[in-house]
């Protein structure tokens, strides 16, 4: 069965041209029908339905033949299409051609099939070799696309984008958009040439050209979007391993530092003469592990130099402090010593406070040593009077 659009053609070609030719152009029409029909088509009356209407003719007897087991004779397949066949629906359906005498149709097709086989094919054959020559003659003119679906608009602008405006998508990717736009212009424009003067759309610049512009930069958009979030994601989970791995050097930077810091603390703890000692042992041994995990931690630090650094940094102090503790230890030992003297001994020690201050500021360089010499002397003149107030104090 041909399409709708070319049995109008056809019809409108033969209907207006050979109905009026002699019965004698009509049979030099449908020699070879005749030929194997034994002038069944002549005889039958349907030599006119045959050359105004062959595409109908021929799908109507194609049909039936199809169907013959439904049919006893011609005369019951006339009644059983005049009573309402789904096959003359179909054709009624398919075959909707103006001025198609479908009772007509109906008597021709019957009669045809149930002549004889030979008559059925020449029929169809013949059918064939009209539509071949209308379908020459229409293509020659540019209306040959019988075969072809409807064209369909949007498929028609869906092509043209894919095949205009996709290739620009990668080159354009990176784009900005004042560039993007500079090119889709130019697009758009051959788009509008392109599309000028088409029967498909009223105005091609508002209805395809405008519309495409915008649908490629949606998608250029989109494109943009899921590159730039790929991008992201990898700077997320770039940022998530290196916090890991800080995480991970903190913790251990910590862990060394406070093992430093207790040794530290234990070492010199250990050589403090006083509480007050202990406690800025302490307190220094704290400051030191916060230098040791500082410097640990820093993912690019080598932990060896940290350690170096804050141990040249605060083995002094550490030392300072112990010292410290040491003098104030010796301190208060010499006060609680003066405290026991008799008040002799402390005159004894208040007077030779003041004689060495004045040796010394006399120039001399040691004044314990010409006191020393000068208590022999002392002690020679005296017969020892005085010297157990005496001795104790110059031996020191």
């Amino acid at each position: 069965m041909r399409g709708r659009a070319f049995l109008v053609l056809a019809s409108i070609c033969f209907a207006g041209l050979l109905p009026h030719a002699n019965s004698a152009q009509a049979g030099s029409l449908l020699n070879s029908v005749d030929q194997a029909c034994g002038k069944a088509v002549d005889n039958l009356g349907c030599t006119d339905l045959a050359t105004g209407f062959p595409e109908a003719l021929g799908g109507a007897v194609g049909a039936i033949s199809a169907a013959k087991g439904q049919f006893a004779n011609a005369d019951d397949c006339q009644k059983k299409l005049a009573a309402g066949s789904s096959i003359l629906a179909q054709l009624t359906a398919e075959i909707n051609v103006p001025g198609l005498p479908f009772g007509k149709l109906a008597q021709c097709s019957c009669g045809i099939v149930y002549s004889n086989q030979t008559c059925t094919a020449a029929v169809i054959d013949y059918t064939q070799k009209v539509s071949d020559v209308l379908k020459s003659f229409f293509c020659t003119i540019g209306i040959c696309d019988e075969h072809q679906a409807p064209v369909d608009p949007q498929k028609e602008k869906a092509n043209y984008y894919q095949a205009n405006y996709v290739p620009h998508l990668a080159e354009l990717q990176h784009a900005d958009y004042p560039t993007a736009h500079d090119v889709m212009i130019q697009v758009s424009r051959q788009c509008n040439d392109d599309w000028y003067g088409s029967n498909l759309f009223y105005d091609p610049a508002i209805e395809v050209c405008g519309p495409l512009y915008h649908q490629f930069f949606d998608e250029l958009g989109a494109r943009q979007k899921t590159e730039q979030d790929a991008i992201n994601a990898e700077l997320q989970k770039q940022a998530e391993a290196l916090q890991k791995a800080q995480d991970a050097a903190t913790d251990n930077a910590r862990k060394i530092a406070m093992n430093w810091a207790q040794i530290k603390l234990k070492q010199y703890g250990a050589q403090c003469a006083d509480k007050q000692c202990v406690n800025d042992i302490g307190v220094l041994a704290f400051v030191y592990y916060g230098a040791i995990a500082s410097g640990m931690q820093k993912l690019d630090a080598s932990n060896t130099a940290a350690l170096t650094a804050a141990n040249a940094q605060f083995e002094p102090l550490f030392k300072q402090k112990v010292a410290e503790s040491g003098k104030r230890r010796m301190a208060l030992s010499g006060s609680v010593r003066r405290l026991q003297l008799s008040p002799a001994a402390l005159k004894f020690e208040s007077a030779l406070a003041a004689t060495k201050a004045k040796l010394a500021s006399l120039g001399v360089v040691q004044p314990e040593k010409l006191l020393a010499q000068a208590r022999l002397k002392y002690v020679r003149h005296t017969a020892g009077r005085g010297l157990k107030v005496i001795r104790p104090v110059l031996k020191q």
